[in-house]
């Protein structure tokens, strides 16, 4: 940021593309998140299915499916959301404007 306080092209770019890197890295991270909680999630599901009849039995189609899909999906988001959280907060530094009063001091 200039000392006027107006942001630069290239200051523009650079932020933008730090967002652009801290998104790629989150959704990196989501990815690889989900994939360990659909390992988790199938094996659980897979455990349920073969060992309890009241799961069999009981629940709906819709339910199942749920207790599935649910945590893959929420796992993948939180770390997405977590990681580009971080991200941002440590390569993105706030940008302080030197304000002048009308003597210029």
């Amino acid at each position: 940021m200039s000392v006027d306080g107006h942001i630069n092209a290239e200051l523009l770019g650079e932020r933008e593309a730090t967002k652009h890197q801290c998104l790629m890295e989150g959704l990196q991270d989501g990815f690889f998140s989900g994939i360990k909680a659909s390992i988790v999630s199938g094996g659980l599901f897979w455990a349920t299915w073969k060992y309890s009849p009241f799961f069999r039995n009981r629940f709906s189609v819709s339910a199942r499916t749920a207790l599935l899909v649910m945590p893959i999906f929420y796992t993948a988001q939180l770390k997405l959301d977590l990681s580009m959280h971080k991200c941002l907060q440590t390569r993105l530094t706030a940008d302080y404007v030197v304000l002048r009063d009308a003597d210029g001091n």
